[in-house]
């Protein structure tokens, strides 16, 4: 079959959507992807990825979706794409109805998070879900049990595939000495009694940086601590008044010695194992995938009480918990976990333990691939017939 897959930003495909598209090219389809072309596009290219760019984009301008539905459309006919997959909000809107309008004959779509508190978003996710969608996929548990709850689709069309699926082995703690370790020890002059606080991610509002920032200056007093921010802020006004925010944050308490940050890496698995502590402060998640590889890494976690989080970390048994935005539970928790570090290994080997069983890739392939094979075999009869 022809199989198109459609992102907003080809970030995500890196990120996520790999595995499956080389599943599929293994099993004699032909795959391609269409999202907005950033500096990922060389990544794809070596991982041998058939990438086409259109710039969907991340906002609601009119005249930049008209456009963005015009050309996957004209692409979807004139490549006789069978099966549309889509994935992320503004691209998943757009791609289905473009697909509907199209020669294509199913409709895929992830769901990588809802937007619940949008009541348009709601509409359009009901509208979409009945009519332009034949079979959906969510990466949270919660997400599958609001779809069939809201009847956005029928229960027999909708699958819950454990996340997007984390390489447990490519994210495996081996090395407690590494060349890595010990370069990152000396070019940010760290002794062995330091214990690191790590976060990897966008740095922005929404992931909850600035109440981590806040709650680092409550403790970095009282213990012998540092920060490690692993990612990036986006050139966005919105990004950028966030960046200015941070920069303020960290004058005012003189934390300059105390936050070391990367940037964006394309090594994160040799950040993790650096970290005592990992926190994911976020307000709304679908299944973070960060969190999962930091589990994987046996990293003892802190994350909020939102959808997805929640289903990776069960408070008190391989992580702990607290609500979003509370910035003095938050410092209470890094507080317990600086103070009992047996507790904070076991935390870890239960965190893998768990990882392991519910949301390594195989489980999340094996799933989808099952519908796959479905549709294909469906798909090929009806060629037969014709």
């Amino acid at each position: 079959m022809n199989i198109l897959q459609i992102t907003t930003i080809d970030t995500t495909i890196n990120a996520f959507l790999i595995p499956l598209v080389k599943k599929l090219e293994s099993e004699n389809n032909k795959v391609v992807c269409i999202a907005k072309g950033t500096d990922k596009q060389e990544e794809l290219k070596k991982q041998k990825i058939k990438f086409y760019s259109i710039d969907i984009g991340r906002n609601l301008n009119p005249f930049k979706l008209l456009k963005a539905y015009k050309q996957i459309k004209q692409f979807i006919n004139r490549e006789k794409i069978d099966i549309v997959h889509v994935h992320t909000p503004i691209a998943s809107v757009i791609g289905r109805v473009a697909a509907k309008k199209s020669k294509c004959k199913f409709i895929f779509y992830t769901v990588h998070g809802f937007i619940t508190d949008n009541k348009l978003f709601y509409l359009i996710e009901k509208y979409l879900g009945r009519n332009n969608t034949d079979y959906m996929f969510t990466v949270s548990e919660e997400d599958y049990n609001y779809a069939i709850e809201k009847k956005f689709i029928s229960p027999n069309r909708i699958k819950y595939i454990h996340g997007v699926g984390i390489d447990t082995e490519k994210y495996s703690f081996k090395e407690k000495d590494s060349d890595f370790r010990k370069k990152f020890y000396k070019d940010n002059l760290l002794t062995n009694d330091f214990s690191i606080i790590g976060y990897v991610g966008r740095i922005v509002r929404e992931k909850g940086i600035l109440d981590l920032l806040n709650a680092f200056e409550k403790i970095r007093k009282e213990f012998k601590v540092k920060l490690l921010l692993v990612g990036e802020a986006l050139n966005t006004d919105r990004d950028k008044k966030t960046k200015y925010e941070i920069k303020k944050i960290i004058d005012e308490n003189n934390l300059d010695d105390y936050i070391i940050f990367t940037g964006e890496v394309n090594n994160v698995k040799d950040y993790l194992p650096l970290m005592d502590i990992f926190v994911l402060p976020s307000y709304r998640e679908g299944m973070p995938v960060s969190l999962l590889e930091a589990m994987s890494m046996e990293r003892a976690c802190i994350t909020t009480n939102t959808r997805g989080c929640r289903e990776e970390i069960i408070d008190k048994y391989n992580g702990l918990i607290y609500n979003p935005g509370d910035v003095e539970e938050l410092t209470e928790k890094l507080k317990f976990l600086l103070q009992n570090k047996e507790l904070m290994r076991e935390y870890g080997k239960k965190a893998r333990e768990f990882c392991i069983k519910e949301f390594s890739k195989n489980i999340s392939l094996d799933i989808q691939m099952k519908v796959y094979r479905k549709v294909i075999q469906k798909l090929n009869n009806e060629h037969c017939d014709n």
